[in-house]
Parts: C-alpha cells; sequence; structure tokens
C-alpha cells in the first residue's frame, strides 16, 4: 500500500535515539497527552512528511526522564540498536484517521507553527517559528520583522489562549517578555531626541 498524502500525516514525535539492544526508539511525543500514540498500529519515519517509509507497530510504552514524558517504540523491521540507531532524528507520523479525536483544549506543538502571535491588546508580535521542550515548560520561538527573535516561556503567566479561529496566539506582553521590543524601541527614540537637542 502507498504511504498518505503528506497532508494526511500528523507529526507525533522525534525519535531522540535506541533505547535497548532490541532496536526499541526513544521518542520525544508532541503532544501533552502521549495516551494517543498507544492504540497506533502503524506510523511513518522519515525527514519530513513527504519522504516517510511505513513501520508496523510492536509495541509502545511510556517512561519518565528528566520530569518529561517520552514515548518507547518499537518496530517491526527494526531490531537490534544499530537498526534503531540509523532512524535517529526522523519525525514520526500517524495517519490522521488513526489518532483519536482531540478534546478542545488538546493540540499538537506542531499545530503552533505558523500562526500569527499578538498581544492581549491584539497587537502583532510576530510570527510562531519554533519551540523548545525543556524540562519544566515549552519554549515557543517567535520571529518578529527587524528585530531578534523573541522566546516566551509556554506557561499562562504569559500564555492568554490560542484563538484557532482567528489563527493567533495571545500573549500578555509583561515587562521584558520580548527582550529588545517596545522598551528598546523607545530607549532609541529617546537617545535620538537627546542626540537632536
Amino acid at each position: 500500500m502507498p504511504n498518505p498524502a503528506s497532508d494526511q500525516l500528523v507529526w507525533v514525535g522525534t525519535v531522540i535515539r535506541a533505547h535497548s539492544v532490541r532496536g526499541e526508539l526513544k521518542v520525544y511525543p508532541e503532544t501533552d497527552d502521549p495516551s494517543r500514540l498507544f492504540d497506533l498500529t502503524q506510523v511513518y519515519l522519515g525527514l519530513s512528511a513527504e519522504r516517510v517509509t511505513a513501520y508496523p507497530v510492536t509495541s509502545v510504552r511510556t517512561m519518565v526522564a528528566k520530569r518529561k514524558t517520552q514515548i518507547v517504540l518499537a518496530l517491526a523491521g527494526v531490531g537490534s540498536r544499530e537498526d534503531a540507531e540509523t532512524l535517529r532524528s526522523r519525525k514520526v507520523y500517524a495517519h490522521e484517521d488513526d489518532l483519536p479525536e482531540m478534546e478542545d483544549d488538546e493540540f499538537f506543538l506542531d499545530d503552533l507553527i505558523g500562526l500569527a502571535v499578538v498581544t492581549d491588546a491584539r497587537e502583532p508580535i510576530g510570527t510562531m517559528r519554533d519551540y523548545l521542550e525543556l524540562p519544566t515548560y515549552d519554549v515557543y520561538i517567535v520571529s518578529r520583522p527587524g528585530q531578534p527573535e523573541a522566546m516566551i516561556p509556554a506557561v499562562p503567566e504569559f500564555i492568554e489562549a490560542i484563538d484557532w479561529d482567528a489563527e493567533h496566539i495571545v500573549v500578555k506582553p509583561i515587562e521584558g517578555l520580548l527582550g529588545d521590543g517596545a522598551e528598546s524601541e523607545r530607549d532609541v527614540s529617546d537617545e535620538e531626541a537627546t542626540d537632536a537637542d
């Protein structure tokens, strides 16, 4: 059976490295509910959704490392540590029809990439470019035209809402959160005024 179209695949994790001599893979899940992956019978591995290889799943279990839940995945045809190491850094995809429906407040982090990022006053900040998964919380990386990227912790103190209808992330821009943003611009304006005097 041919691989499904790329727009039918959902990025559900990333292979970190081999886990055992039996060829298991340690995978970072791209969801805050790894149990969504337990019933998968087939996954697709590749560097992108356009170029993947299908693998039947033989077992899925979880483990906790550095306070983050990880997936240990065993695949048919991957029977040794050497086999598993060849799949390091590959993205793990699932067919959208094979995943359980999400609750209203659930999403995959990959779904956020490309969303506009705005303040709670709906003033534009930039665009969600990527994210970092840290032991205690995730960090959203926001590209801003003409300015350095902003690193925004994905915690309620800073993230007010994710508005899927409007396709934007609403951020509470407390002082210092955006680094050299509006405050730096005021500093520059003050310097220019001083120079003019």
